[in-house]
């Protein structure tokens, strides 16, 4: 019957949503080991869904929030390697830099950066990762790194006054470490300007 096939035709799509809510609604009520197996198996039921790659990013969370620092790295290669150009992929790879970053994987972190930079220039995380560099750089005293990855940042696609006042900043602090003052003095009459000429408009 037409109601029959109907009912065939949509079961799929039901079950699938109904897995996908299921582990949302554990995680909603605390339960969030359970979550999180509901979320993976989701993935590898239905791949094709669009709820796919939330599931396994949401899982990759739920394994940040209890502090296990290798079970979220795991999780967030997996959500990254299933779903390499998805608008959540950039948010994974920041935090799985910053995870590699924290716990002493220098050489992994500065990669992963490397392919956040790559891969989504245009995002924000972009021009975040590229400054965790900086700032790595800057504290082993790699103050030539750190400037050319500022030079990197000034590049990206996506500039606003926010990112360009922190870029000067960071190149004055950069120049008064280098006992360079008139340089770093240079810089940040060049950010107070900018800032005053913005708040004239």
């Amino acid at each position: 019957t037409v109601a029959a096939d109907l009912c065939k035709a949509q079961a799929p799509d039901l079950r699938a949503a109904a897995r996908y809510h299921l582990a949302s609604l554990y995680e909603k009520t605390g339960d969030k080991t359970r979550a999180a197996k509901e979320y993976q198996a989701f993935a590898g039921e239905f791949p094709e869904s669009e709820f796919a790659a939330p599931a396994l990013y949401h899982a990759a969370l739920i394994a940040e929030e209890s502090g296990d620092i290798a079970e979220t790295v795991r999780r967030l290669q997996a959500f990254i390697q299933f779903a390499p150009k998805h608008e959540l992929t950039p948010n994974a790879l920041y935090k799985l830099m910053v995870t590699l970053q924290d716990t002493g994987k220098m050489e992994e972190a500065t990669g992963t950066a490397e392919q956040l930079v790559r891969d989504f220039p245009d995002s924000l995380f972009a021009a975040a990762a590229l400054f965790r560099l900086v700032d790595r750089a800057v504290a082993e005293n790699h103050h030539g790194t750190a400037l050319e990855y500022l030079t990197r940042i000034e590049a990206l696609p996506l500039q606003h006054s926010g990112l360009r006042a922190r870029v000067l900043f960071d190149r004055a602090s950069i120049h008064a470490r280098l006992d360079n003052p008139r340089k770093a003095l240079e810089l940040l009459e060049k950010l107070l300007a900018a800032h005053a000429a913005e708040n004239s408009v």
